[in-house]
């Protein structure tokens, strides 16, 4: 009976180290997988932070582009000054006449004049006369 009892053990032990071998390959391919997560969401803010900085980048160009425009100085002459084609300096005047116009939008703010002279326009003149 005693070579029974021995058979269990080793069979258990050699179950043992199987289990522990697939657990190790497990646990490597777990944190394999949590790197590569990882190394993705680095390189995610990293764009996000590279896309903001583009951003302001193009913003400065179109309002020095615009203040070029403002100077009086044609298209074409601005074109060649920045090195753009007249196109791209088009482009770049519509992109900031856009952003400012969004942020006149934003300034629902009227004076009580403007408030009195829209509702004075809106009611017309035969309100005004009774």
């Amino acid at each position: 009976m005693a070579r029974t009892s021995t058979t269990k053990v080793t069979a258990r032990e050699r179950a043992r180290a199987a289990k522990a071998v697939l657990d190790a390959e497990r646990r490597d391919h777990e944190k394999s997988v949590e790197d590569a997560t990882t190394t993705y969401y680095e390189a995610q803010d990293a764009r996000d932070t590279a896309m903001a900085a583009l951003e302001d980048a193009d913003t400065a160009r179109g309002a020095a582009v615009q203040t070029l425009l403002d100077l009086r100085e044609p298209p074409a002459r601005v074109a060649v000054l920045v090195g753009l084609s007249v196109a791209e300096v088009r482009k770049l005047r519509r992109t900031t006449t856009t952003a400012d116009d969004n942020d006149n939008d934003n300034d629902n703010d009227k004076s009580p004049e403007q408030g009195a002279a829209a509702t004075e326009d809106s009611a017309g003149p035969s309100a005004l006369a009774s």
